[in-house]
This record gives C-alpha cells, structure tokens and sequence, in this order.
C-alpha cells in the first residue's frame, strides 16, 4: 500500500479541513525586537577544509571542530547574561551566533569570544564575523530573522575580509562608552571600517565570573601554537592571494599585540 500523507494540523493538533482556516492560527508568530545586537561568526575556509579531507572516512580534522564547538557551548551555557537575560547564544554547521538587547551583555560576550577565538587559534581553527545592531523578529531562541542578522552577515562575508569581527558603526560608536573594553576596539583607518582587535587577553578570573565556571575549567593556550597554525595557513596559501593575506594580518596582528602571551 502506498504510503498517504497525513493531514497537516496546527500547532494545536486540530486537523486542517479546508483551506478557509485562519491564517494566523496556521503560521507561527514571530514578535519583533528593536536594537538587537546580533554576532554572525564564521569558521575561516571551512567549506575547503572540509573538501579537502572529504576522503577521509573517519573525519579525522573534524575533532578539532568538534572540540572547539564544544568550547564555546561550554563558556556560554552558564554565562549570567544568557540564563537571566534576553540573551541567546547558538551554534549551526560551522556559523556561531548570539544576540543581545543590552550593550554591556553584548561587552561580556565579547570579552568571552576574544579568549575563545585565541583558544580556536591554538586548534588551528580561525573566526571572521560581523556584528550589528538593528531589529530581530523571534519565535524561538533559535527562530530568528532581521536586518541585524542580514548587516552581521554582510560584516563578516564582504566587509571583514581577514580573520576578524567587523561592527557596524552604531554598534562600535555605543561600545566606547562600556568601560573595559577600550583595548578591544580598533579602526582601521585605510579600510574605514571599526573591528576588534584579535589578540586581547582577557584575565581568568574576569572569565570564569562572566561564565560562571570554575578558573580550572577555562582553557589556556601558547603563543607558539597560534604562531605555528599562522605559518601553516600561510605555505597552505602561499599562492592564493584570496586566502594568503588573511594570515599575513594575523601575523602582522600577533607580532603587534604578542606582549598579551607574556
């Protein structure tokens, strides 16, 4: 016997009988937030990594994806901002997201990703991203569109370029104001473009009051291990100029601000 579809239903379950029901008992409702700050991260030429070890059956490169994933769930998951507030943080493939109404959860995120990027580094594994304020239609935590997300996409697929985060200029223009996170903030002055700066530490013991964690649980890292995985991007690319100077930056970066590893 052929297999029949059942009849659909609405989120209550009663069945559709005809085509008169009510619309907006039928779609999902999708209440709208204005000045949302919304952060669209994405792993630096993952697509190529994963085809280049497509033949490999056991997926072998993808543990150190999967530890750092698990990272970031890790330093999140018990984060004040995100069980108490309108906070919310995700992974999906190799994209991280979290967006905030309130610029000194957003401060606090930041902190947290600029020790878990330096930690991805030391893995081999590089970020670039956007962040931007703007509105945020949700239906559930992970249920989301809005032109925050759309300016955050951009940030980071046209305009961030290296491995960096890109800020829209309001973003930036009300992140001068949060004490704590002067030295995060950069602009460039040949490109006119606000991002932040790579290589900032940020002290364990500011970290595991912002996550909640005991300092034990937050991960450390060396400068040489960052300082290998940089080399080792540039002979992968040296004779691709779309991906080469992602990681002359990087360098450029970590000899400026190296002082942090000391």
């Amino acid at each position: 016997m052929a297999y029949k579809n059942p009849v659909p239903t609405l989120s209550s379950g009663t069945p559709v009988k005809n085509k008169n029901v009510n619309k907006q008992d039928a779609i999902e409702n999708y209440p709208m937030r204005e000045n949302v700050f919304f952060a669209f991260i994405d792993v630096l030429g993952f697509k190529q990594t994963f085809d280049d070890n497509s033949k490999d059956s056991e997926k072998r490169f993808a543990k150190d994806y999967e530890k750092v994933f698990m990272y970031y769930s890790q330093l999140l998951r018990n984060a004040s901002f995100i069980q108490y507030g309108f906070s919310k943080a995700g992974q999906t493939s190799d994209s991280l997201y979290f967006y905030t109404d309130r610029i000194d959860y957003l401060a606090e995120f930041i902190k947290i990703y600029l020790h878990f990027s330096l930690y991805a580094m030391s893995n081999n594994v590089f970020f670039r991203g956007g962040i931007a304020k703007g509105c945020l239609f949700i239906n559930e935590p992970h249920q989301f569109y809005g032109d925050c997300v759309i300016k955050a996409y951009l940030l980071e697929e046209k305009i961030s370029k290296y491995p960096r985060i890109a800020f829209d200029q309001e973003t930036y223009s009300e992140l001068v104001d949060v004490l704590g996170i002067d030295e995060a903030l950069k602009y460039d002055e040949k490109a006119g473009r606000f991002y932040l700066n790579p290589f900032v530490r940020i002290e364990l013991s500011e970290l595991a009051s912002i996550t909640n964690l005991d300092i034990s649980q937050i991960q450390t890292f060396k400068k040489k291990d960052i300082e290998k995985n940089i080399k080792k991007g540039k002979k992968r690319f040296e004779f691709d100029e779309r991906n080469y100077p992602k990681y002359q930056f990087l360098e450029k970066e970590i000899k400026e601000h190296g002082n942090i590893f000391e």
